[in-house]
């Protein structure tokens, strides 16, 4: 029987064989990870910047007069209030929420601010609901699939 020390060149060959299985696999395995977690963060960042826009929304109109006398504009994509100061204006326009703020007089502002509330948003509505006996307003405002309603009641 001949003792030998080492390898044969067949076991060499058979390790790193598997060897490079085994890298093959963990490279596969951390590239599929970063591209579902980049995935993921960027659907997290969208849902989060659609829940901040919906509460700079709903913080501020919860502020807004509760008569409808005190509404220039209501539409299905922009909302026009005035406040003491001045009007304010949320809207629409071209997949991007906007609040405007100026005096809005016949269909026109002036002296405005406008500023970008969020960007690629695929749908933005609200629907204005009023009570005939108070005039109190209540505003369902829906931003891509999220849905809030808003009650502007016992308020001058």
């Amino acid at each position: 029987m001949n003792k030998r020390e080492g390898f044969s060149i067949v076991e060499c060959l058979v390790y790193c064989a598997l060897f490079c299985l085994l890298c093959i696999l963990i490279f596969n395995f951390a590239i599929t990870s970063q591209v579902s977690l980049r995935r993921l963060d960027a659907s997290t960042m969208k849902t989060l910047d659609l829940y901040g826009a919906l509460d700079s929304f709903a913080l501020e109109a919860m502020a807004a007069p509760s008569r409808a006398e005190h509404w220039n504009k209501i539409t299905e994509h922009e909302l026009i209030w005035q406040t003491n100061e001045n009007d304010i204006g949320w809207s629409w326009e071209k997949g991007s929420l906007y609040r405007t703020t100026g005096t809005h007089t016949k269909g026109i502002w002036h002296g405005v601010t406008k500023n970008l509330v969020s960007a690629g948003l695929s749908q933005v509505q609200f629907i204005v609901k009023r009570n005939k006996k108070k005039n109190p307003i209540s505003i369902v405002c829906t931003f891509d699939t999220v849905r809030r309603t808003i009650a502007l009641q016992n308020r001058e």
